[in-house]
């Protein structure tokens, strides 16, 4: 028996549909592309098809300096109140 049935690793993808970034940020595609126009969601459409393609660890910083600044106060019974300076 030859030992070639091993699994070989996933291998993780560097970008995500719009789809998958709404998954991703828990947020509607429409969300999605909101926050492309107005708020600098970072993704590259694609000439052919108009696709579009984000790039998670562009998501990831984009949304660490959305955050940068931002006060979360937890409230008694889980509630939470975000306060920004």
């Amino acid at each position: 028996m030859s030992n070639n049935t091993k699994k070989e690793p996933a291998v993780q993808r560097a970008t995500m549909t719009i789809d998958e970034v709404a998954t991703y940020l828990g947020v509607s595609q429409s969300t999605v592309r909101r926050w492309m126009e107005h708020q600098g969601l970072p993704a590259l459409k694609l000439q052919l098809g108009g696709r579009l393609l984000f790039k998670r660890e562009l998501i990831d910083r984009w949304l660490e300096k959305k955050m940068s600044g931002v006060y979360i106060e937890e409230k008694p019974y889980g509630q939470l109140r975000i306060l920004k300076p």
